[in-house]
């Protein structure tokens, strides 16, 4: 599971009913965007989920289309 930082902190406390091995990927400020060598290297073939919020929590930001084709990119 593929959780975008920083994040708000009941996220990592919640049950996990799947059991998934949360993975964290940061963003990187000033503009919250993300690296995609670091997504890239972040999702092996254990992983199930990526966790996206938008706007993103706590941070605000906005995810743009190309950001969610991004996304969808590696988990196709």
């Amino acid at each position: 599971m593929i959780i975008f930082e920083p994040f708000l902190r009941k996220l990592r406390t919640r049950r996990n009913p799947c059991e998934a091995k949360p993975v964290f990927v940061p963003l990187v400020e000033p503009d919250w965007h993300f690296d995609a060598d670091l997504r890239k290297k972040a999702v092996t073939k254990k992983t199930r989920a990526i966790v996206v919020n938008s706007p993103h929590n706590p941070s605000g930001h906005v995810f743009s289309r190309r950001n969610f084709s991004q996304i969808a990119a590696i988990a196709d």
